[in-house]
């Protein structure tokens, strides 16, 4: 689930679904990541979630915040059109900077 991507970006890359089952193993690994303050960028791939309920959501909103407190950038990229919809649906789509795949999100990083 974890990949580093280099000194200063560290990859998630979740499996299956973040949902009420997984979602506190998902915070639990991100806030870790986070609090050791080594990272400007964390990027989840979301390429392999098949499925996302409430409490999957909520872990990505603790997530974010806890990114910001840390200030360090979070991303999401190659989210199916499932997870997109949840977004929307959820209005949360806006609050996440979402990129298609994992090389556009470590570029964006440089930009």
């Amino acid at each position: 689930m974890l990949t580093l991507s280099n000194a200063r970006v560290v990859l998630l890359d979740p499996q299956g679904s973040i949902t009420k089952q997984t979602a506190h193993e998902f915070k639990a690994l991100a806030s870790q990541v986070l609090s050791s303050g080594q990272y400007a960028a964390l990027i989840v791939d979301m390429h392999a979630v098949e499925s996302l309920d409430s409490d999957g959501l909520m872990a990505l909103v603790s997530v974010l915040n806890s990114a910001q407190q840390a200030n360090c950038s979070l991303k999401l990229c190659n989210i199916s059109p499932a997870i997109q919809i949840i977004l929307e649906v959820s209005q949360l789509e806006r609050a996440f900077e979402i990129l298609d795949e994992r090389p556009a999100a470590r570029s964006s990083l440089a930009a």
